[in-house]
């Protein structure tokens, strides 16, 4: 898979969802070689990949023919516009198990779609059987064969399968965007630990991220933030810091941190929605705090002659008149780069940080509702020679943001 920071799981919207797409998907591609008999029951004819299918050489599904124990399994994800189309296809034939995966070159690619790497083995039983299981426990056999989400530019996604001697065909637009509203984490899990394993994917542990899901808390509390700050700082500092529910997030770590934002946000704004809480406006908050690069994280502008204790006790007083100069400069310089900041923070957001959200609480303040959101995070050097391991999440920011307008209300982190 092209890099898990440009196309993972978890867009909350697509501009959550990293950037593998384009196109226009009224140039579709014919799909009426997969045109399924009527044996084939629960397909309908859908639009997309046969030309894709052809060029990596994979063959025509069906289960006309063959035996009621005879099994296939085919995952194809295909860019829009950029990266590379792969697929991954089982079959069992008696006692025979092989998998295939193929990769072709990037869609964009001058040679136009060829292969550009495969592979065929034989693998076990056990292997099999644990595939089936994930895909049964994904929900594979309750979902609906096709969704109502679709765009003008976008991925797309098919698993064929034929079990029993029945052929089911699903497909999917764009499997990253709103990934836990349409019931799609763990599915879209499993491609992505096929693709890993073929090595085609980026190695990531979001799979493993998957019970976490189960621990993200929305609610509605009764919990009122006080008016005055240092109040409302010291109230959430009590109810959020060092509490069971944050505290089951403190082995992740902050590899893939960004495509954990969007796989974690997806997932509590699919919650909201179950709960019949305003997901609409926890999702315009998750939006505003933008991977937790905003103001209150925002890098404060460094002056040293603000912070030094000024002239030393022996300086001369053209040395005193010279610093003391150059502090009145600085401060102004200061002052107008603070506003400067709060006016376009951007380039004082602080890239050291991996932040993730693992809470949303909807509570109230004095104009209303607002969204506590619980966020756990870290500070990850770009370069440190020293630290070769992913850190864990270990701090905690909570913001509490209005609800109607996702403006902060009061924002409070652990040192």
């Amino acid at each position: 898979m092209p890099s898990k920071t440009l196309i993972h799981i978890v867009a909350l919207f697509l501009a959550c969802a990293p950037a593998l797409h384009g196109g226009d998907t009224n140039d579709k591609i014919d799909m009426s070689p997969f045109v399924v008999t009527s044996t084939d029951a629960g397909y309908e004819p859908d639009d997309g990949f046969s030309s894709t299918l052809l060029a990596m050489n994979e063959p025509v599904l069906t289960a006309t023919g063959k035996g009621k124990d005879y099994y296939a399994l085919r995952i194809l994800y295909v860019p829009e516009l950029a990266g590379w189309p792969v697929a991954v296809r089982i079959e069992k034939n008696g006692a025979q198990i092989t998998r295939r995966v193929v990769k072709l070159r990037a869609v964009n690619s001058s040679s136009g779609q060829k292969i550009q790497e495969q592979k065929s083995e034989s693998i076990s039983a056990a292997t099999l059987e644990k595939i089936q299981n994930e895909l049964k426990n994904a929900g594979f056999d309750t979902l609906p064969l096709h969704d109502d989400v679709c765009g003008l530019d976008g991925n797309e996604f098919l698993i064929e399968r034929i079990e029993d001697g029945k052929h089911t065909v699903f497909t999917r637009w764009t499997p990253e965007a709103d990934t836990a509203r349409r019931h799609l984490t763990r599915i879209f899990a499993l491609a992505d630990r096929l693709f890993q394993e073929a090595g085609f994917w980026e190695k990531n542990d979001l799979p493993e991220q998957i019970p976490l899901l189960e621990k993200l808390i929305v609610r509605k509390i009764d919990f009122v933030v006080p008016d005055k700050t240092s109040d409302a700082e010291n109230a959430l500092s009590e109810r959020f810091f060092n509490k069971p529910e944050e505290r089951a997030f403190k082995d992740v770590t902050s590899k893939n941190w960004r495509d954990k934002w969007c796989f974690f946000t997806d997932t509590l704004i699919a919650k909201a929605e179950h709960e019949k809480l305003d997901n609409a406006s926890l999702r315009r908050c998750l939006k505003a705090l933008n991977y937790g690069r905003n103001l209150q994280t925002a890098a404060i502008p460094s002056f040293p002659s603000l912070l030094s204790s000024g002239p030393l006790p022996d300086a001369s007083e053209a040395e005193i008149k010279a610093y003391e100069e150059k502090y009145k400069a600085d401060k102004v310089a200061f002052e107008l780069a603070m506003k400067e900041r709060e006016k376009n923070p951007d380039p004082y957001y602080d890239n050291s940080l991996a932040i993730i959200p693992v809470g949303a609480y909807l509570a109230r303040y004095a104009k209303g509702d607002c969204w506590i959101i619980v966020c756990k995070w870290t500070s990850v050097p770009e370069k440190d020679e020293y630290i070769s391991e992913p850190q864990k999440l270990g701090h905690i920011m909570v913001w509490a943001m209005d609800a109607q307008t996702a403006k902060v209300v009061i924002y409070v982190t652990c040192d």
